[in-house]
């Protein structure tokens, strides 16, 4: 299971939504490591419909921290990193170690 650390969320329909995607995959994914749960984030994103001429998979992204850890950011419209809304972490790796 993977556990969210939100930092920052606006209340924009379109980013509520990628803040209930990130959510639903963090308790039902069948991902592992970081990079499966990034290709399941970017093939998932393309669902949210778009909202003012932007599409959701144009204005976040889920980058790699480390092979546990992601991180979920907000774009601007040239695609610059603006601030990062979640931290999401595989958490049975650390009872583990």
């Amino acid at each position: 299971m993977w556990k969210v650390t939100e930092h920052k969320l606006s209340r924009q329909a379109q980013e509520l939504k990628v803040s209930m995607l990130v959510k639903q995959m963090a308790q039902n994914t069948y991902a592992t490591y970081a990079d499966a749960f990034i290709e399941q984030f970017k093939s998932r994103i393309n669902d949210i419909p778009r909202s003012n001429n932007y599409s959701a998979n144009l204005l976040y992204e889920c980058k790699w921290v480390n092979h546990y850890a992601v991180e979920v950011n907000k774009l601007d419209v040239e695609g610059n990193f603006k601030y990062k809304m979640f931290t999401v972490e595989f958490e049975n790796i650390k009872s583990s170690l």
